[in-house]
């Protein structure tokens, strides 16, 4: 059966994205490229959930997000600086922290559940 990699994401509006952007321009001059963020197939987001999901419940999945999506008004988000980390295979990667806030907790708890009933981490 076949199984898709999902990462159920927020993205922000354009204006963001290209000054993420250009913020991860800046620190790759000094570091070597993990990740170099572009608007075609590395888009600056926040990610909600990531699994992996059987070809057989994708529609339902995809439907039950929309409906679920559909019950929030757009976030207000800050942003509150910038972070590099150090991963398991010692290369560093970076991103932008953003203020936790009640309404990205709970739209972040229901699709966790969500994700619960239709995901696995068995790729």
């Amino acid at each position: 059966m076949r199984q898709y990699a999902v990462d159920v994401v927020i993205l922000p509006p354009d204006e963001i994205i290209s000054k993420a952007i250009e913020l991860n321009r800046m620190i790759i001059r000094s570091n070597p490229p993990k990740i170099k963020l572009n608007k075609e197939n590395c888009i600056p987001h926040i990610s909600l959930s990531m699994g992996v999901l059987k070809d057989n419940d994708r529609e339902v999945f995809v439907h039950e997000l929309k409906t679920l999506t559909g019950n929030y008004k757009p976030l207000s988000l800050e942003c509150s600086g910038i972070y590099a980390v150090e991963i398991p295979t010692g290369e560093k990667i970076s991103g932008i922290a953003i203020e936790n806030s009640n309404e990205l907790y709970a739209l972040h708890k229901d699709v966790m559940e969500l994700s619960g009933r239709y995901m696995t981490d068995d790729a």
